[in-house]
């Protein structure tokens, strides 16, 4: 298991272990875990060991904790001969005990440290800081003084600057551009968890200047500027550091990993902090929660997907009808129902809501039909690529709604359901018509907890989510159900895989209000509509009805065309076709589309060019290197 952990329960560790252990030691062990890490980013660029030591290290530390965690890791640099360089902020206000300590340890290194606020840091930074007010003098763009917050609640207030658009994503790897800035590495220590107001001022000059560096950069806890819960740039028209690394403390958060946290925190490592001696006698250690979200991975879907039997046939695996293809719009349910064939389905319709294509030419297994006169609970239905909004498209969804098959709805689909509470509610309902099968494909919690089994909790009683209160922690628990039969099938399972446009329209916001917390958007939706909830984009979120919540960690830009979601609704609907529960096999699709563009890229196929209809034999060897995987654990 892949836990993730909003800063509450961030903060409610600190807070214990505050009333344990020593004055300071979380400071002092996170200084020591990123010292650590930065000699290993050090490593690789240098020619030599002798090298290595003599590359400048620039560190950033702000006015609150995290600025201790950086001073920490300073004067342990220092300490170990490295030429370390601080642009430090005081606190506005009386500070922490502990980042005094670590102030005055870095004042007894030999590390250099210079005002954020002063002539000299301004001369250090002046090529690039120029670089980012010539152009906020071209676009016109102002500035005013405002405060920011300190880690603590504090206000640091800080001189106008321009303010600047966000810098364009960069690579940090390149070694040329990393001699000319003169740093090996930057670590960033400005800013943490705690900010809740945009970075202004010098502050935010430095940022931008960073921004504009070539070499490796490492964020303490959360890159500066970076909502930690929801993956947002904090504030409007706000700016955020972007790192190649990020070392996150105590446990890993899910704005690393979804919205822009992407594009900013890098390669995420976790630094607990935390360790079995801090225990004191019969006193429990203090430990976070039970997560209530986590990342997905193979573990958690793997044991759903089913090596095949001899005696198997076309039946066995289950038949797909996608809905589909209006005028002008064929193409979609073509590239959903060729993924579908090729991820196992056994049978595989294009139903078309007017005249029907006489064949697919490039795939002629799939049988294309019109949708008026089929019988619906027939096959697990996936609705909406290229649908329309005619009468007759809403005319489908309601037959396809009030169906007892697994059911995926996707694009125009989606859209229709927005404007009908009538049909919202109906979908709600259908979960209603078995109890749990509507999510987990059984009536109870086991598939679910199957699906999650490697975390090694026991399950609890789902129940059904408030969006405005907690949700229940994610429950692995017992080994995966029992291979699925022909009659097996999740029936009244529901689906639904917005982008975040689609998911506005259901919710009823703004695009931005959605992208604000895509967590809690998804989760709202998982509740109001009783379905398992793919909400597309940047770290996608799937979350269920009563609150479990997973965020993917595969996919890049390369997705980012027209059609690829045809294919993910494709994917998935032959998993639940071939009796995969609703939950694993959201999962599953998510995490397999993702690792299929991912194979592309590094195979030179994107980010750049790569189109839809290119996923679906990489889907399909991904899909096969897992089931094979699972027939060799069981030989074994």
């Amino acid at each position: 298991m892949k836990p993730l952990y909003c800063t509450a329960d961030i903060r409610a560790v600190e807070r214990a272990a505050a009333a344990t252990l020593p004055e300071g030691a979380l400071m002092r062990r996170a200084g020591q875990a990123a010292a650590a890490l930065a000699r290993t980013l050090l490593a690789p660029a240098a020619s030599s060991a002798s090298a290595a030591a003599a590359t400048p290290i620039l560190v950033l530390a702000g006015p609150g904790n995290n600025g201790g965690d950086a001073l920490e890791a300073a004067a342990l640099l220092a300490e170990a001969g490295l030429p370390v360089t601080v642009l430090h902020s005081a606190p506005a206000g009386a500070q922490s005990p502990e980042r005094t300590a670590a102030w005055q340890r870095a004042q007894r290194s030999a590390a250099r440290l210079i005002a954020l606020t002063s002539a000299e840091a301004q001369s250090l930074m002046q090529f690039e800081v120029q670089a980012a007010r010539r152009t906020n003098a071209q676009s016109g763009r102002q500035d005013t003084a405002q405060p920011v917050m300190q880690d603590d609640g504090q206000a640091m207030t800080q001189p106008a600057r321009p303010r600047d658009v966000q810098p364009a994503a960069r690579s940090r790897c390149d070694s040329r551009q990393s001699r000319a800035d003169g740093w090996g590495l930057v670590i960033d220590g400005l800013f943490g968890i705690g900010l809740t107001r945009p970075i202004t001022g010098a502050a935010r000059d430095l940022v931008q200047a960073v921004n504009r560096l070539g070499c490796p950069v490492l964020a303490l806890d959360v890159p500066s500027g970076l909502d930690a819960d929801t993956g947002a740039v904090v504030g409007p028209n706000g700016v955020a550091l972007r790192a190649s690394h990020t070392l996150t403390f105590i446990g890993d958060k899910p704005g690393l990993h979804t919205n822009e946290g992407r594009d900013h925190a890098g390669v995420v490592a976790v630094a607990p902090l935390l360790a079995e001696q801090d225990r004191h006698g019969d006193a429990a250690l203090p430990s976070l929660p039970p997560a209530r979200m986590q990342l997905n991975q193979e573990a958690l879907f793997r044991p759903h997907l089913h090596a095949r039997r001899h005696s198997g046939h076309k039946g066995t695996y289950g038949s797909v009808a996608v809905i589909g293809g209006a005028h002008g719009m064929r193409g979609a349910p073509i590239l959903s129902a060729r993924t579908a064939l090729h991820a196992g389905a056994g049978r595989v319709y294009v139903l078309y809501p007017d005249d029907a294509l006489p064949a697919d030419s490039g795939q002629p297994e799939l049988m294309c039909r019109l949708a008026e006169g089929y019988d619906l609970d027939q096959a697990t239905l996936a609705i909406g690529p290229g649908l329309g909004d005619s009468a007759m498209a809403t005319g489908l969804l309601k037959r396809a709604i009030a169906s007892s098959s697994a059911l995926l709805i996707d694009a125009d689909a989606l859209n229709l359901l927005a404007r009908d509470t009538s049909l919202q509610t109906a979908v709600a309902r259908r979960s209603d018509s078995a109890g749990r099968v509507g999510q987990t494909g059984h009536t109870d919690a086991a598939s679910r907890a199957g699906a999650t089994a490697q975390a090694g909790h026991t399950p609890q009683p789902a129940q059904p989510a408030h969006p405005a209160h907690p949700a229940r922690p994610v429950q692995p628990a017992h080994p995966a159900p029992a291979r699925p039969g022909r009659h097996d099938r999740p029936a009244h399972a529901t689906v639904l895989t917005p982008h975040p446009l689609e998911a506005a329209r259901l919710l009823g916001v703004e695009v931005a209000a959605v992208q604000a917390d895509r967590v809690a958007a998804a989760r709202t939706l998982a509740a109001r509509l009783q379905a398992v909830v793919v909400l597309k984009g940047s770290g996608t979120v799937i979350a269920a009805p009563d609150g479990d919540c997973v965020i993917n960690p595969t996919g890049n830009p390369a997705l980012a065309t027209a059609g690829t979601g045809d294919v993910l609704s494709g994917l998935c609907s032959a998993l639940l076709a071939q009796g995969c529960p609703p939950w694993p096999a959201a999962l599953a699709a998510v995490w397999l589309h993702g690792a299929a563009a991912d194979h592309l890229v590094e195979t030179g196929i994107g980010p750049v060019g790569m189109t839809a209809g290119e996923l679906i034999p990489a889907i399909r060897r991904l899909l096969n290197d897992q089931v094979n995987g699972m027939v060799n654990r069981q030989v074994s």
